[in-house]
């Protein structure tokens, strides 16, 4: 048995040793959508005739133009933005020190794209590159042809599964194997860390239809992002986050698409992602300088007039930097705060075993909506989900998220000219 204990130690340690291997890794980039001769961007235009016409990425054209998002200011991120009750300066992410006046590594202070580890034992650890190997492809299906005249609700959930390999986690398989059970009563779940194919389990255990886990090949962890859906997956996309630090670089994190085909709503698009880790100021830079640039960009890219709703571990709190800077970059809605306040909404919390000995609870798991102009959002109800034990164990060491959502059409207008346009 001793020997047993000591040989996983040395993996472990192995693993962890692959952290001083790990630093910038390559924006991947799938395949954008659009008919030939269209707006290369895939935006809803793109698929009617009409790639020039208002309603493109946020910031570029006129907010209240056609279907472009619902009362946002384009130079509300800006030099000069301020961030309401912070102490945080926007300029200082362009300047050569963090907030606090810690000097940045030399090569983010030169605007380089791979971020140094930390000293250790005043030895610079320089990370290695890291062969990115190509994504798999996404897969064009032609999108519903109408915005419906039409009124619903849709139960999202979000959940970090803490699916780690087997030396990093604990009780996954029984955890997995519990989980299937609580999920059934929602539309739409999201799932974040998935890396083990122990996940599997739930295309058997749930009564969902339709599953996608982005699982990418290669050297690396996968993107540990699932989606189970009740309605029809019409359309995928991923993009990974070009930099990270120390473990997130073991795996490939970034953002994955989905447009589901809603039987009342006709399409609406929903989002998953996982953001850097840790609470460090180099952790903090990647989560706006990146994580929330390639939010802002990808969202902007499959640009849509149907609802969207963004979902996820995201790290950060409510009001600290990260989460002001991505709500001046997107006009979202958070949906705990709609419908609940400033109550804590914890959701890495020590009343959870899994976190024994953290001191402070913390709500870095969010269910966003994006706002709209052809659509009226309610939010109905939020709740902390996961938050007790099934048969003994907690299903992970993060609680969910549940929001239940009704969006409603401000008007309707048929997409005219459009290979797949239903009778």
């Amino acid at each position: 048995m001793g020997k047993i204990v000591i040989i996983k130690k040395l993996v472990l340690l192995g693993l962890l040793g692959l952290l001083t291997a790990c630093g910038q890794s390559p924006m991947m980039t799938s395949p954008y959508y659009g008919q030939q001769g269209s707006d290369p961007y895939g935006n809803a235009y793109a698929t009617t005739g009409q790639p020039n016409q208002p309603g493109g990425a946020y910031g570029s054209i006129d907010p209240n133009a056609g279907y472009g998002f619902a009362n946002t200011d384009p130079n509300a991120y800006g030099a000069n933005a301020a961030y309401p009750n912070s102490q945080y300066d926007p300029n200082a992410y362009n300047s050569t020190t963090y907030p606090d006046n810690t000097a940045l590594p030399p090569d983010v202070a030169a605007g380089n794209a791979s971020y140094p580890l930390p000293e250790v034992n005043n030895q610079p650890k320089t990370p290695a590159a890291i062969v990115n190997q190509p994504a798999p492809e996404a897969t064009p299906v032609p999108i519903p042809a109408q915005l419906k005249d039409a009124s619903a609700e849709f139960k999202v959930l979000t959940l970090n599964v803490w699916g780690l390999p087997s030396l990093l986690g604990k009780d996954r398989k029984a955890r997995f194997e519990r989980l299937g059970q609580t999920l059934n009563d929602y539309d739409i779940v999201t799932l974040q860390e998935t890396f083990s194919n122990d996940i599997e389990i739930l295309r058997k255990s749930t009564r969902f239809p339709y599953h996608l886990r982005w699982n990418n090949t290669g050297l690396r962890m996968g993107s540990g992002l699932y989606v189970l859906s009740k309605y029809p997956i019409i359309r995928n996309d991923f993009r990974q986050f070009g930099n990270c630090t120390v473990a997130d670089c073991l795996a490939r994190k970034g953002m994955l698409f989905t447009r589901i085909d809603h039987p009342t709503l006709g399409a609406v698009d929903v989002y998953t992602t996982h953001y850097q880790a840790e609470a460090k100021p180099v952790a903090e830079k990647i989560r706006i300088e990146e994580d929330n640039k390639v939010m802002q960009e990808f969202v902007g890219q499959n640009n849509s007039p149907y609802p969207t709703i963004i979902t996820g571990d995201f790290n950060s709190k409510p009001d600290f930097p990260e989460y002001l800077d991505l709500n001046r970059r997107l006009p979202l809605i958070d949906t705990w705060r709609t419908a609940n306040g400033n109550a804590p909404g914890y959701t890495s919390d020590p009343s959870n075993l899994y976190k024994a000995g953290k001191e402070q609870g913390a709500r870095i798991d969010y269910i966003f909506v994006l706002k709209q102009n052809t659509y009226k959002t309610s939010v109905q109800e939020v709740q902390v989900t996961h938050n007790k034990p099934v048969e003994g164990f907690f299903l992970s060491d993060h609680f969910g998220v549940s929001a239940k959502i009704k969006f409603e059409t401000l008007y309707s207008t048929e997409l005219k000219n459009h290979s797949s346009s239903k009778d």
